[in-house]
């Protein structure tokens, strides 16, 4: 990471917390049965995913960055109804989230981020 990013690493650690936060509170109100009946639920879960890649794209956290981008992919394809969700494909969402809060947490304490790879390419399948 850029020296000059380490000035944000706090407010990025924060603002990642709130928003992982608010996907585990929208994920109460999606289950396979009925992620594209509660559009709102999914809407709310596409657009912080889509900030949490932004700015872990922008601080330097690639791993963070492309497992968002493609969780990002995923709901995209929930949203527009042509892929359609089943207790798989909504457990390897929550897996993919569990992800990134684990990388985030080994971001907060050694500012490196843990290997992605497995879950990247698990998520992957399903796009």
């Amino acid at each position: 990471m850029h020296t000059s990013l380490l000035n944000y690493l706090p407010l990025y650690i924060e603002t990642c917390q709130d928003s992982l936060v608010m996907l585990r509170d929208n994920l109460l109100y999606i289950t396979d049965r009925d992620i594209r009946i509660n559009s709102k639920a999914l809407t709310e879960i596409y657009r912080i995913v889509h900030i949490i890649k932004s700015r872990s794209l922008f601080m330097g956290f690639m791993q963070m960055g492309e497992l968002a981008a493609d969780l990002e992919k995923l709901l995209g394809k929930l949203k527009d109804n042509s892929k359609i969700p089943d207790a798989i494909l909504t457990q390897v969402i929550k897996q993919s989230i569990r992800s990134m809060e684990l990388d985030l947490e080994s971001i907060k304490t050694t500012t490196n981020e843990i290997d992605l790879d497995a879950q990247i390419l698990s998520l992957k399948k399903f796009i």
